[in-house]
């Protein structure tokens, strides 16, 4: 595996693609952007290997509610050099009372993970708001996020007054990218991406 621990922490703390980044409603109605346990769990095998483990430390069932407190212990240097431990925590009230044990499980995972910079960058608000835009699917706004975060670069200026055609052809130069391709949903995403 790696062999600093800085290495593996951007490693752990890589942006996931934008279709791996789940929404579902929070309090209020507000939307909460995640990463399904099954991707948490890919990333630590991708980057640690075997060099991880996984321990529950309570789990607590009340009044159909179960809470669980777990310890993630990577091993940024191998099995043989000393881990590093963060806790986690999580519930579900789920009425299924496995279920609910899973669900908690998997949130104390998430959480513990979160704290070594597995899908950090959810919680902040910039991040989120690209992840919306991507999630949207609309161009016109891709493009205009595009045009808007080159021209804050520094790197390119557009005409004023808009004259669309000769601004395309600037951003499109500045990307290296055929003018026709900023009519694609797929290649503005990308270019998006890269500037994050």
């Amino acid at each position: 595996m790696a062999t600093t621990d800085t290495t593996v922490l951007d490693q752990l703390s890589e942006r996931f693609p934008p279709d791996q980044v789940r929404q579902r409603k929070g309090s209020g109605g507000k939307m909460l952007s995640f990463i399904g346990i099954d991707q948490v769990i890919l990333r630590l095998n991708k980057v640690l290997g075997l060099d991880w483990d996984f321990v529950i430390t309570k789990q607590d069932v009340q009044a159909g509610a179960v809470t669980v407190v777990a310890d993630l212990t990577i091993y940024p240097e191998g099995r043989n050099a000393p881990g590093i431990t963060r806790s986690g925590s999580g519930g579900s009230n789920d009425k299924d009372a496995d279920n609910a044990a899973k669900i908690a499980q998997a949130e104390a995972l998430k959480k513990a993970a979160n704290l070594f910079g597995v899908a950090l960058y959810l919680w902040d608000e910039v991040e989120l708001a690209m992840i919306e835009l991507l999630a949207s699917g609309s161009v016109d706004a891709l493009k205009s996020e595009l045009a808007e975060r080159a021209v804050a670069s520094g790197k390119i200026t557009l005409t004023i007054p808009p004259d669309p055609a000769e601004n395309a052809k600037r951003i499109a130069a500045h990307f290296n990218v055929p003018t026709q391709d900023l009519g694609d949903r797929d290649t503005l995403v990308r270019l998006l991406q890269e500037m994050i």
